[in-house]
């Protein structure tokens, strides 16, 4: 039995006893179709060839690409592909259901799930089941990865597994997202939740679906809006060795949550090293010790044992104790040597020390080794690209240091703002970079349509502003 399907049974069986402890389900459900008509006197939308009806007048309106321009229901239009959060209740025939959420999602002509065959940085293409793909500035690059994220072709190998989602545009094939997989990836999933706490790299929830108590947040987490403890947000997710990992984060308005949650959930993963009775010392990489008690009511998937190496979501109970709700034995992490690729200009440079500035304004020092290579004899002012060792420590090893032209272009961008985050704006598709030197016109707020007067990063979607007008 392969521990997909494993997790499969475990799951069928983890469910409904998850589902007693935590009450009834929040009164939310989903929808997803693709529109098939439109009144728009009484504000309702058909999906499914008109066999569903939904009643969209108290609903706010958003894409599932961040990158895309803010919508309404004006601009929604037959053959879009949406999915609606539903108001679960006693409908009767032929009532039109209610929704307060509508999510336009990424429409594509075509998708491939497979290894990248070759990718030829020069012409911004790559080939992928014998078929020649096409990246340009439209092309949006996520990961399920830990690392940095992906941003352009140059992030792309020969080998790597990934989600492409393609349009056919005139005689080519235009790349609209790629996704790079981990090998564990499983299929999405969506739900809504609270936010009971948010810790570095994992937030703990009261969700929508009782079978989510916690998510992993990673550097790739696309995040919408500024979540905080308390907020109501609707997450896109995979399911990964026992635990959900967040592709999106957006935060939404209030919707009822589960008033009797489930005690404080802990997921983490380690090593069972000792097994007395009902107890299980399992020691997680970071070395914080737990012991929990399996009950009867425990779901074990794929035989753990001593050595084993496990996934495990444990309710924290009043005496400081750990009761085991699952636990699934699986393969040890690998842990390669994580590579950062990374560009900017030198600001510092010695034989053992060479710091860059990022066009984000983000400083990296890193140190020089003998077996550093150095190409075009690069200079402090000069930019360069940099491929760099993250060491255990989290400092960076500089391994290849490549002198590239660094003349910046001027742009002049004209657009809505989507987001506002402190020294980095999204205008449009741009990410706009705010410095002491930026001029700014106006008392400029989300939604607010503007001009921006900077200069263009290399290669990049990062505009550095130089002045910002609003229209």
């Amino acid at each position: 039995m392969t521990r997909s399907k494993a997790l499969l049974i475990a799951f069928a069986i983890f469910f409904p006893l998850l589902s007693h402890a935590l009450s009834r389900l929040p009164p939310w459900a989903t929808a997803v179709g693709t529109i098939t008509s439109i009144d728009a006197e009484r504000k309702l939308i058909r999906i499914v060839s008109d066999s569903v009806v939904i009643d969209v007048t108290a609903a706010e309106f958003h894409q599932s690409d961040p990158m895309g321009p803010e919508i309404s229901f004006t601009d929604l239009v037959p053959g879009m592909l949406i999915s609606a959060d539903i108001l679960q209740d006693d409908y009767q025939v032929g009532e039109p259901l209610r929704s307060n959420l509508i999510l336009v999602l990424m429409q594509t002509n075509g998708q491939f799930d497979g290894l990248i065959s070759s990718v030829d940085v020069a012409s911004s293409s790559f080939t992928m089941l014998g078929k020649v793909f096409r990246v340009n500035e439209r092309t949006v690059f996520a990961s399920t990865l830990g690392g940095p994220p992906p941003n352009s072709i140059r992030d792309l190998v020969a080998g790597q597994h990934v989600l492409l989602e393609f349009n056919h545009n005139g005689d080519e094939l235009e790349a609209r997202k790629i996704t790079i997989l981990h090998a564990s990836s499983g299929p999405l999933t969506q739900f809504r939740a609270l936010i009971s706490e948010m810790r570095p790299d994992l937030w703990i929830l009261q969700a929508s679906d009782p079978r989510v108590t916690a998510i992993k947040v990673t550097p790739q987490t696309q995040i919408v809006g500024t979540p905080v403890v308390g907020s109501h947000i609707s997450v896109l997710a995979t399911f990964e060795n026992g635990i959900y990992v967040a592709l999106s984060i957006a935060v939404v308005p209030p919707f009822v949550v589960n008033p009797n949650p489930h005690p404080l959930i802990d997921v983490f993963e380690g090593t069972v090293t000792k097994i007395e009775g009902d107890r299980w010392t399992i020691v997680p990489p970071d070395e914080l010790i737990r012991v929990v008690r399996v009950v009867a009511e425990t779901i074990l998937t794929g035989s753990p044992t001593i050595g084993s190496y496990v996934n495990v979501a444990a309710a924290r109970k009043q005496n400081i104790e750990y009761e085991a709700l699952w636990i699934v034995a699986r393969q040890p992490p690998d842990r390669p040597i994580q590579i950062l690729n990374t560009q900017g200009v030198v600001t510092e440079l010695t034989s053992t020390t060479l710091v860059i500035t990022e066009a984000g304004l983000t400083q990296r020092r890193m140190t020089v080794t003998p077996e550093t290579t150095f190409q075009g004899e690069p200079r402090v002012g000069d930019t360069v690209a940099v491929e760099a060792q993250v060491l255990p420590d989290g400092t960076l090893r500089a391994l290849h240091v490549v002198k590239v032209a660094s003349a910046p272009a001027e742009l002049t961008v004209v657009g809505t703002v989507l987001r506002l985050n402190g020294d980095r704006w999204i205008v449009g598709r741009w990410t706009v970079l705010i410095s002491p030197r930026t001029t700014i016109s106006g008392d400029i707020e989300r939604g607010d349509r503007v001009r921006v007067i900077g200069e263009r990063q290399a290669d990049t979607q990062y505009v550095v502003a130089h002045s910002i007008y609003e229209e």
